[in-house]
């Protein structure tokens, strides 16, 4: 399993959540937060409690689970049920509601900087750069960039990415930059577009 931190990001309808689905599709472990119930998945959950146990029932093999929180209470439980199940990645829609750049839940934390020794993965999706924890971005080992119009987040992509920026507002539906920081320079870096879902 790769060792990677993913942030997804873009304008609201610019194609993230379609890129997710398509991710999915070639995992076979993942455990999704879905705050705004756009998912399915062959295991879906509306209560932490029952989320709970059918991990501690449920490590290995096959696992394909969503959750869709009640509230945004259950966030800190959810992170450490990620932590204890382990080989995994774990996907966090809207990101922003949980993780700011002043404040960042200390039960994330522990994923962000510790994930790797549990062979966690972990994909954050934001429409703003700006609204997600800097140790999230910081952390990040590929970017994956939709239509972005607002000057500050062109601004912040820019000091990571360089002048390939600058591309971003210009994006139609489903266009995106897939930077893994691993592999290509950002400067060779060509649009991709999702096909329509």
């Amino acid at each position: 399993m790769k060792n990677e931190i993913i942030f997804v990001s873009g304008q609201r309808g610019s194609g993230k959540t379609t890129w997710i689905k398509s991710h999915l599709r070639d995992l076979n472990r993942y455990l999704l937060y879905d705050t705004l119930g756009e998912y399915e998945a062959p295991t879906r959950f509306l209560d932490i409690e029952s989320l709970l146990e059918y991990c501690k029932a449920k490590r290995e093999g096959f696992f394909e689970v969503v959750f869709d929180p009640p509230n945004d209470e259950d966030f800190p439980v959810f992170c450490r049920i990620a932590l204890a199940v382990r080989r995994i990645y774990v996907v966090i829609e809207e990101m922003d509601l949980f993780s700011k750049p002043s404040e960042t839940p200390i039960e994330l934390q522990r994923l962000i900087k510790y994930g790797r020794h549990y062979e966690i993965n972990i994909i954050g999706v934001s429409r703003r750069p700006a609204e997600v924890s800097r140790l999230f971005t910081s952390q990040a080992t590929r970017f994956i960039l939709f239509k972005q119009i607002e000057p500050r987040d062109i601004a912040y992509f820019r000091s990571i990415i360089g002048p390939q920026a600058e591309i971003l507002p210009g994006f139609d539906l489903y266009d995106f930059l897939d930077i893994d920081f691993s592999k290509t320079p950002s400067s060779a870096l060509q649009p991709q577009r999702l096909p329509a879902p």
